[in-house]
């Protein structure tokens, strides 16, 4: 599992933060990313009928194995984000996670970490007007209640309610909500994005990363100083402890993607040997019985070498073979 884990922390090790390629228009590109995504699965929630994917899915959006009500996750902010905690640990690290709470535990609270105002009212600091400029995650100052004509016209900036490594408890409830309200409750019943097309944003997004880290200057994510992003650090992968909704999310439809392709394969096999012992025809360059074991191990060998070579997709180079392809992996197994 090394390589495709490395090629996936490659797509969405760092969200948020200096990545964003305008100063005014912060994390605008991630936070679409992300939203069609959480609009997408949301989606597919609701017909998939795939253990497996279903898993993934609650992991994702609800952020545990079981599930629950998108309706009832649209209404309010949930009452375990209502006292919200450190920032730093919430958003910038695995190793004080308690089985929620840490980046990577689903897409609802990555958006949060990425799209609630840090110290100071960040970005909407005291100039800060309804103009749109500047915005965080495509929304205004006003959205955020951080407009300058709020609290004698210094916004955000002179509220002292925001969320870092000392504001916790519930006294960022506020500015948690309104992102609850304006940012994350949107994508849940937003425009139906085919979860296919939601994933290629994803990869696309992130496939010139040459490395798993980026947003630099941004590693503790605590809200101070601009760190306004979530960061899925070393201590995350593979902890049984913190399930990254990425990793379970890609593994569980690759898995269901292969299982499908075993499936066709056979019977595929079974109706040209069928055909071959009822004396029916052939159709023009179909192999007869005597080629399917050669076929059979050729295509076991080139579905291992495969596997063990997904990185070129980071540098844009495209294969002849699909099984390479992560998101033909994806959307394939999505349809069951």
């Amino acid at each position: 599992m090394g390589m495709w884990f490395w090629m996936v922390v490659c797509l969405v090790m760092r969200i948020g933060g200096a990545s964003t390629g305008s100063p005014t228009q912060r994390n605008k590109k991630e936070h679409d990313v992300l939203c069609g995504l959480l609009g997408a699965a949301a989606e597919k929630w609701k017909t998939t009928n795939n253990p497996q994917a279903r898993e993934a899915l609650a992991q994702a959006i609800f952020g545990n194995k079981t599930g629950g009500d998108i309706e009832t996750l649209k209404q309010d902010l949930p009452e375990e984000f209502k006292n919200p905690g450190n920032r730093a640990n919430r958003c910038g690290s695995c190793m004080y996670s308690n089985g929620k709470h840490y980046p990577g535990w689903s897409i609802p609270h990555d958006m949060l970490c990425m799209c609630t105002v840090g110290q100071g009212g960040f970005p909407f600091l005291e100039k800060s007007n309804d103009s749109g400029n500047p915005t965080l995650c495509g929304r205004s100052a006003k959205d955020f209640g951080c407009e300058q004509n709020r609290d004698h016209g210094t916004g955000c900036h002179g509220n002292k309610e925001w969320w870092n490594e000392t504001t916790w408890n519930r006294q960022a409830k506020g500015h948690l909500n309104a992102t609850w309200e304006k940012v994350v409750k949107p994508c849940l019943g937003g425009e139906k994005l085919q979860l296919e097309a939601a994933l290629k944003n994803l990869t696309e997004s992130r496939k010139d990363r040459e490395t798993p880290s980026w947003a630099q200057g941004h590693g503790r994510c605590n809200g101070i100083s601009g760190a306004v992003c979530v960061y899925y650090g070393y201590q995350c992968h593979d902890d049984p402890r913190s399930p990254q909704w990425w990793q379970t999310l890609y593994e569980a439809l690759t898995a269901s993607e292969d299982t499908r392709a075993q499936g066709n394969s056979t019977r595929s096999s079974s109706g040209r040997r069928a055909r071959r012992h009822t004396g029916g025809a052939t159709t023009a360059g179909e192999p007869g019985d005597d080629s399917t074991e050669d076929e059979s191990q050729h295509s076991g060998s080139a579905s291992t070498n495969n596997h063990n070579h997904p990185l070129p997709l980071l540098s844009g180079q495209q294969s002849d073979t699909s099984l390479t392809q992560p998101l033909g992996l994806l959307s394939a197994a999505l349809l069951v």
